[in-house]
């Protein structure tokens, strides 16, 4: 028996982007993002740390996002970016869910914008 993610704790529908490099109008390169797919997630606090620099607290936010991939879609790597909501996160890792058929877990660090 093959088990799945139940869809009722995939509420969130977030943009997996990756970057593109272009020519604007005056032949100069430009980096900009496009979206590489779409996924129907749960998103979860994964943690968080904090550190003191430059006279001031910053911190970093990790979450989770646990969804179902359509195998035909290429591997989702650490070079990509999650947009959700408009909020930006770095993908940190992107790994199998409990060795489910279609389960993926992203782990990524919310972005200061």
């Amino acid at each position: 028996m093959i088990k799945k993610i139940r869809a009722g704790k995939l509420r969130n529908l977030v943009t997996v982007q990756v970057s593109t490099t272009g020519r604007d109008a005056f032949a100069g390169i430009t980096d900009s993002w496009a979206t590489h797919t779409t996924l129907w997630c749960d998103i979860n606090a994964a943690g968080g740390t904090e550190r003191f620099g430059d006279d001031q607290i910053t911190g970093d936010l990790t979450y989770e996002f646990i969804g179902r991939v359509d195998p035909s879609v290429t591997r989702i790597t650490a070079d990509m970016r999650i947009s959700w909501n408009s909020r930006l996160f770095n993908v940190e890792q992107a790994l199998p869910y409990r060795e489910l058929q279609h389960g993926l877990r992203i782990i990524a660090k919310e972005r200061d914008v």
